[in-house]
């Protein structure tokens, strides 16, 4: 747990996932969305805070980013206040702090800011208290930032996803010791709690993905959740702005990330 916990209305502590990495385009977003409609399902009340200027995850939740009123770096920069730009999305029980392609600009003025890395907490407790929240996912910029540092200072765990592939799988470490770095500085009980490897083709695919999946195993096995397979219809979802296991449920991809659900949830990630 933080040294900075969030409560609910009830008392109960709230869940803040911050699921991030070193390199972009590995079905961070799709897993973000995908846990999100799947937590929601489940009867949780989920607030996604997206802090990626892509807006990827705002996109799988129905929401264009250019439309909004306000986003995530209005509330950072407290132009804002973040009950004025919570929207609902298009999953009963997701309520969404939308990214926006204005984040990349914001970063440079959070860069010269004093403490900028604590300018989440706040926010985050008004809106939980406000819309008796459980869960929190927020979803990481695809290279590590300030933003994602920001997303660290309020996390209870740190989740990591990544593709197989030498390069993605070898980005790892490094995430740790930013992971490792920021609680030393920050003074918090956070660490990587899970990996997630998404797009893993078959077992016939090739060398190249089997003897990364055997990498991964060898060096971080403990952490590994199980596999989300590779498919044209996570791309799918994407374009059509639904999450995979709402546009797809009963197709083995979904299933997938049930299984990385209940992996988390048995880790007590979530």
């Amino acid at each position: 747990m933080s040294s900075t916990q969030l409560n609910a209305t009830n008392g109960q502590a709230v869940k803040v996932i911050t699921v991030a990495n070193q390199a972009g385009s590995v079905g961070k977003s799709t897993m973000v969305a995908a846990l999100a409609a799947l937590l929601a399902a489940d009867g949780k009340r989920v607030l996604v805070v997206d802090a990626d200027s892509q807006a990827n995850v705002s996109h799988s939740l129905g929401v264009a980013s250019t439309e909004v009123a306000h986003h995530t770096g209005d509330v950072l920069l407290r132009r804002a206040e973040i009950l004025d730009a919570l929207v609902e999305t298009n999953t009963d029980g997701v309520l969404l702090l939308p990214g926006h392609a204005d984040l990349a600009t914001d970063l440079v003025e959070l860069n010269s800011m004093p403490i900028a890395a604590l300018r989440l907490r706040k926010p985050m407790q008004e809106a939980v208290a406000e819309h008796d929240i459980d869960v929190v996912l927020i979803d990481c910029p695809g290279s590590v930032s300030l933003l994602t540092v920001i997303a660290l200072a309020v996390a209870t765990s740190v989740v990591t996803v990544t593709m197989p592939s030498l390069k993605e799988v070898q980005g790892i470490a490094p995430f740790m010791s930013t992971v490792q770095d920021t609680a030393e500085e920050l003074e918090l009980d956070i660490r990587l709690d899970a990996i997630i490897p998404c797009a893993v083709p078959p077992a016939n695919a090739g060398r190249v993905y089997s003897e990364a999946l055997a990498w991964l195993d060898d060096n971080y096995g403990e952490l590994l959740t199980p596999t989300v397979r590779r498919t044209a219809l996570v791309a799918e979802a994407a374009s059509n702005g639904v999450p995979v296991t709402a546009y797809v449920p009963h197709e083995d991809v979904s299933d997938d990330c049930r299984k990385v659900l209940a992996d988390l949830q048995g880790r007590g990630v979530l």
